[in-house]
C-alpha cells in the first residue's frame, strides 16, 4: 500500500467516524462505497465486487462474514453483514477485515482463515486506526 493512499485511506475514516455516535444501520449502498474505496487504496483494486451482499439480522458466531462457493466455476463469494453495528468505525472495521478475507481467498487462494496471511495485514489496520 502506498504511503499516500495509506494516509487518504485514514483521513477519509478518521473523518466518516469523528462524530460516531452509533448505532450504524448499515446499507448496501454504505458497503459499495467503503469497499470501493479501500478496495482503491489498500487492495489496488484488486480484489472482485463480491457476487453477493446480504445484509442480516443476526450471524452466528460473527459480525460479518465472507461466504465463498468452491464449486462454482469461477469460485463465487458472498458478502454478508449485520443490519446494524454498535458505530460506524465497528461496520468498517468489519467490511475492512472481511476484505482482508476475500484477498487471501481472491488474490492467493488462501484458505480464508486467520493465519500468517491474514495477520500480516495488521501493521497496515493500526497506521489505519482500523482494528482488524
Amino acid at each position: 500500500m502506498q504511503r499516500k493512499k495509506a494516509l487518504r485511506l485514514k483521513r477519509k475514516i478518521k473523518i466518516a467516524t469523528m462524530n460516531d455516535q452509533g448505532p450504524y444501520r448499515t446499507t448496501k449502498k454504505e458497503i459499495n462505497f467503503w469497499f470501493n474505496y479501500i478496495n482503491n487504496q489498500m487492495f489496488d483494486n484488486r480484489l472482485p465486487h463480491f457476487d453477493r451482499i446480504v445484509v442480516k439480522k443476526w450471524l452466528k458466531e460473527a459480525i460479518g462474514q465472507v461466504v465463498s462457493y468452491p464449486d462454482k466455476n469461477p469460485t463465487r463469494f458472498d458478502l454478508e453483514m449485520l443490519k446494524k453495528y454498535s458505530s460506524k468505525k465497528e461496520f468498517i472495521d468489519t467490511l475492512a477485515h472481511e476484505m482482508v478475507h476475500l484477498y487471501q481467498m481472491y488474490c492467493r487462494k488462501d484458505t480464508g482463515a486467520h493465519n500468517k496471511l491474514f495477520y500480516s495485514f495488521k501493521p497496515k489496520f493500526k497506521f489505519l486506526g482500523l482494528e482488524l
